[in-house]
């Protein structure tokens, strides 16, 4: 029977073992990452675009610091970016009429 505005108890990392048996909750601590998949997609669509990586962190309203910190951190973010940059040229030469 469930009752409601009654509090819901999660129990996470419930060991006897250790900590005497004292149940450990795990928290988010600190400030959610600004880079999320929503952003990478816009950098990777500016990047495509011929944008300058100062250009589509600017597009994406993140810093640059912000942008090489995930490009060395994020193996999924340096990848996309990767890929991103090298679609610059298809993109291009795709459109272009001789």
């Amino acid at each position: 029977m469930l009752i409601t505005g009654a509090p819901v108890i999660l129990l996470v990392g419930f060991d006897a073992s250790t900590n005497g048996g004292v149940m450990s909750v795990k928290r988010s601590v600190g400030r959610p990452v600004k880079v999320d998949y929503k952003i990478m997609m816009k950098l990777a669509t500016a990047l495509e675009h011929s944008a300058t990586i100062s250009d589509a962190c600017r597009y994406a309203q993140i810093s640059r610091d912000s942008y090489y910190r995930h490009v060395q951190s994020e193996p999924e973010f340096a990848e996309k970016m990767r890929v991103a940059k090298e679609n610059q040229f298809k993109l291009t030469n795709f459109l272009t009429v001789y």
